[in-house]
């Protein structure tokens, strides 16, 4: 006759959660993650007031948008997104914003598309001149961060050097430029930076953009 098993010593499972214990533990959670989250769009009637900080920022910061062809296009939504990320920065929706759409090169059947590269196929030629419209459309419109931008075409492939360079020579007004790639966003939300504490200038920019983005550079042109 077998031997009989010893008692058991796994921990018993834990009593099922009440809804009680459930509400806050969701509460928790939500607080925890609210400093990262967007602030909600405010009613037409009634604009969000600004310091005067982030005020005076759309008087000295242009922002230039580079985008080029990608397989999404004509679909517009990883351009609105990033535009949609600037609200995490005080004031930077109400800059100038200049979206500078690179040209492109045609490729061979056998290669396919290098969107990295600019070539794309013919049959792709009207899904980016489609995406163009579809953006100027949206500067038209003035709503969702697009307001107070301009698009602009470039009727050759120049890169993305090229296409910043001639944004800062002839369109733009401002003594600094922060230049964002089509699918790059700011992830969290961003405060007062002194660019002097950055590189040691003393008439630096009084407002950086604060919050994280993968490729954003800061210029100064004028």
């Amino acid at each position: 006759m077998a031997p009989p098993l010893p008692p058991s010593s796994a921990t018993p499972p834990p009593p099922p959660e009440t809804a009680e214990e459930r509400k806050a533990r969701i509460a928790l959670i939500q607080a925890k993650w609210a400093p990262h989250r967007a602030p909600p769009p405010q009613h037409a009637s009634s604009p969000p007031s600004l310091p005067a900080s982030a005020s005076r920022l759309a008087h000295r910061l242009t922002i230039i948008l580079t985008t080029s062809p990608v397989r999404s296009n004509p679909d517009t939504l990883l351009l609105r997104r990033v535009v949609h990320s600037f609200s995490l920065v005080p004031g930077l929706s109400q800059c100038p914003k200049i979206v500078v759409c690179d040209g492109f090169r045609l490729a061979s059947q056998q290669s396919g598309s290098r969107y990295k590269k600019g070539k794309i196929l013919e049959e792709e030629v009207s899904n980016y001149h489609a995406f163009i419209d579809n953006v100027r459309q949206l500067a038209k419109e003035k709503e969702g961060g697009f307001e107070g931008m301009r698009v602009e075409r470039l009727e050759e492939r120049m890169g993305f050097a090229g296409a910043v360079n001639r944004a800062c020579c002839e369109w733009v007004e401002t003594p600094y430029v922060l230049v964002v790639q089509h699918d790059r966003l700011f992830m969290t939300r961003g405060g007062a930076r002194k660019e002097g504490d950055r590189a040691g200038g003393r008439d630096g920019l009084e407002e950086g953009a604060g919050g994280s983005a993968g490729i954003c550079l800061f210029l100064h042109v004028r």
